[in-house]
C-alpha cells in the first residue's frame, strides 16, 4: 500500500532525472513514492460540495421520452450486451460490443433502422480486435478507441476512416480536446503514476501528466476507485468515480481541479469493498455516466440493484475470491437512477429511478438504455431526458 496524502498531479519532470549509474531500480521506485508524497502539497485541492436532500428542488421532476429503439427483433442475438454508445447531431446512433472481439460498430439511424457496420475483426488499418468506447467529437468526427490494439480510428462525418492515433492500452476511458490531446482514465501500476486515476497524453500518444486521486492510500485491492468515466465542460472536462463513492469533480484542460461534488445517496452507500449480487445482496452501486447540459445542468447515472433483483440471478461460480451469480436477466437484477445537479450552484435537483439500465448519457440530454427481450435478447432504447422546474 502507498500512501498518497493529499495528492495533486505527478508530471514526466518529477522524474526526468531519475537515471544513470547512481539510481537502481529499487531507488527509482523509493524517490517516485517521495514524489507522491511531497507533489501533493504544491497546490491547493478544491473544496468539496455536498450534494445533499436537504435542499433539493421540492418543484423539480425528472421526465423521459422515448426516441428510438436499436437492434430491437434479434439483431444484438449471441452478442453480450452493447455497452458504449454514442450520437451524434445527425441523429444518428453508434453501438460497440466490448465484450465481443473484432465486432464492427453498428450505425443505426434517428428511427432505429441500421444503416451500416464500421470496419470488421483484424489489426490493419480499419479493423478492430476490442472496441472499447465510441466517442463524437468536433464536426460529427467519430473515434473507435480499440483497447486491445492501443490505438484510435477516427472516421469522418461521411463515415469513411481518416487516420488512427496513438493511444495507450486499456483505457477505462477516453475524452478528446480540442487541440488532439486527450485524457484517459487507467490504472497505472509503474511509479510515478501509481495510484492517479487521471493522465493527460499528448497527440503522439505520450502521458504527460498523471493526477486527480482523492484517496489517502492505494492498493491494488481496490482498483476499481481509479475507475474514471469522463464527459466535457466549458474549458475542461468532468470526471465521475464509478464504484465504491459517488464524487464528480471537474478539471480545466491542464489537469487543475476547479470542483469537488460528493453525494451520499440512499440508493448509492459508500463502501471500501465491491460485490456481486448474491442471492442475499444486490450488486454494488455504480455509477455509470455524467454529462454536462449547457451551463445549467449535469446529468449523472448510476446503476443500483432491483427490488427483486435475486430473482434474476443463476447459479454461482467463484470469481475474485467470492461466489458470483451470473445473471440470467438483466433487468430483473439492476435498475438505473438519474440525478440532476444544477449549475453553477452545484444544488441537487432532482433524482428518479427506472427499470432498466442507463449506460451512457449525453451532453444533449438523450440517454441510451439496456433493455432485454423475455428471450433474453438485448437491445437498445434511446431517450430524451427533461427536468422540469
Amino acid at each position: 500500500m502507498i500512501r498518497l496524502d493529499w495528492v495533486s498531479h505527478i508530471t514526466e519532470t518529477n522524474i526526468s532525472d531519475l537515471s544513470g549509474p547512481l539510481y537502481t531500480q529499487s531507488t527509482r521506485r523509493i524517490v517516485a513514492a517521495t514524489a507522491i508524497l511531497v507533489s501533493g502539497h504544491l497546490r491547493l485541492a478544491a473544496q468539496t460540495v455536498m450534494l445533499s436532500d436537504e435542499n433539493r428542488c421540492l418543484s423539480c421532476h425528472l421526465e423521459v421520452r422515448l426516441l428510438a429503439t436499436l437492434g430491437r427483433g434479434g439483431q444484438f442475438s449471441s452478442r453480450p450486451y452493447p455497452n458504449t454508445i454514442a450520437g451524434d447531431t445527425q441523429g444518428r446512433y453508434f453501438i460497440g460490443f466490448p465484450e465481443t472481439q473484432g465486432e464492427p460498430v453498428w450505425v443505426f439511424d434517428r428511427r432505429g433502422q441500421l444503416m451500416t457496420k464500421l470496419g470488421r475483426s483484424g489489426s490493419g488499418p480499419g479493423e478492430f480486435r476490442e472496441v472499447r468506447a465510441v466517442r463524437i467529437t468536433t464536426g460529427d468526427t467519430l473515434r473507435v478507441y480499440d483497447g486491445s490494439l492501443g490505438r484510435v480510428t477516427v472516421f469522418g462525418p461521411d463515415l469513411m476512416m481518416t487516420r488512427t492515433e496513438p493511444a495507450p492500452t486499456n483505457l477505462w476511458d477516453i475524452l478528446w480536446f480540442a487541440d488532439g490531446s486527450v485524457v484517459v482514465s487507467a490504472e497505472m501500476r509503474t511509479a510515478p503514476r501509481i495510484g492517479l486515476p487521471l493522465h493527460l497524453v499528448s497527440r503522439d500518444g505520450k502521458i504527460t501528466k498523471s493526477f486527480g486521486a482523492k484517496e489517502e492510500t492505494y492498493s491494488p485491492r481496490y482498483r476499481r476507485k481509479l475507475f474514471r468515466w469522463l464527459s466535457p465542460a466549458p474549458g475542461g472536462f468532468w470526471s465521475a468515480t464509478y464504484a465504491h463513492s459517488y464524487q464528480l469533480q471537474r478539471f480545466n484542460v491542464t489537469g487543475q481541479e476547479l470542483a469537488v461534488l460528493e453525494r451520499r445517496a440512499g440508493w448509492f452507500p459508500w463502501s471500501e469493498e465491491y460485490w456481486f449480487p448474491t442471492k442475499s445482496r444486490p450488486g454494488a452501486p455504480e455509477l455509470y455516466g455524467v454529462a454536462q447540459g449547457g451551463d445549467s445542468v449535469l446529468w449523472v447515472v448510476g446503476r443500483t440493484g432491483d427490488k427483486q433483483w435475486h430473482e434474476g440471478l443463476s447459479a454461482p461460480i467463484r470469481a475474485e475470491g467470492q461466489d458470483v451469480y451470473p445473471w440470467s436477466n438483466y433487468e430483473k437484477v439492476f435498475d438505473s437512477v438519474i440525478e440532476a445537479v444544477a449549475l453553477p450552484s452545484h444544488r441537487f435537483l432532482a433524482q428518479k429511478q427506472f427499470d432498466g439500465v442507463f449506460f451512457s448519457v449525453f451532453r444533449d440530454g438523450r440517454a441510451g438504455m439496456i433493455r432485454e427481450s423475455p428471450d433474453g435478447e438485448y437491445y437498445v432504447e434511446i431517450y430524451q431526458l427533461r427536468l422540469y422546474r
